[in-house]
């Protein structure tokens, strides 16, 4: 089962503020702060092998500026301040890899609304929901031997949660009532990523001014 983590100690990572990096190696911190996106995105970037990274001695992710600045020019991804209180925050939970790749290509095609990050069980996407803080999640229904209904629901129900968007993908939208389960859209698999991202900014334009 999801277990959602107390958000009180990542609040450190909310507010990340600008600076000048000089530096030749980064830490995945000091590459967010770059970049201006949130901690959890980097290690996304890193853990799908699109941003080349190193591991220290002692097991700490370490990141060239070269490389990170040759990531974002071939992901045609803007490094402006300004942008990121912008954006809104989608966080992917899908055991299956190549469907969190397809829908994160699709979401980031349009990186002036969207910061994505991925997690593939439930585990991980506990942790994300108290680091990351999305506006909205997709979650694939077939996960695993869980509920995810009930996941879903324990979203709903967590305080700092609330408000979060919900969208389930399953193989039989027809067959579900989405607000009775704390599910906002029920999305078709397999996914056509240009819909889902249609759907996506469909749900969070409400939440573009907050």
């Amino acid at each position: 089962m999801l277990h959602i983590y107390s958000g009180k100690h990542v609040n450190k990572h909310n507010n990340i503020k600008t600076e000048k990096m000089d530096k030749e190696i980064l830490t995945t911190f000091e590459a967010a702060k770059y970049c201006h996106v949130h901690p959890g995105t980097i290690k996304n970037w890193i853990r799908s092998e699109h941003l080349k990274a190193f591991k220290t001695p002692g097991g700490h992710r370490r990141i060239y500026r070269r490389d990170l600045d040759q990531f974002l020019k071939d992901n045609n991804i803007p490094i402006i301040s300004e942008n990121r209180a912008l954006r809104q925050r989608v966080l992917i939970i899908d055991t299956d890899f190549q469907a969190r790749e397809a829908i994160s290509r699709g979401l980031l095609r349009r990186t002036e609304l969207y910061e994505v990050a991925t997690a593939e069980d439930a585990f991980e996407g506990g942790e994300m929901l108290a680091m990351f803080k999305p506006n909205l999640v997709i979650l694939n229904q077939e996960l695993h031997g869980l509920n995810t209904e009930e996941i879903a629901h324990r979203i709903k129900s967590c305080p700092y949660l609330s408000e979060v968007r919900v969208i389930m993908l399953t193989s039989y939208p027809e067959r579900k009532k989405p607000v009775e389960q704390g599910v906002d859209h029920y999305f078709p698999i397999p996914v056509d990523p240009d819909k889902l991202s249609q759907e996506t900014a469909r749900l969070l334009i409400p939440n573009r001014q907050k």
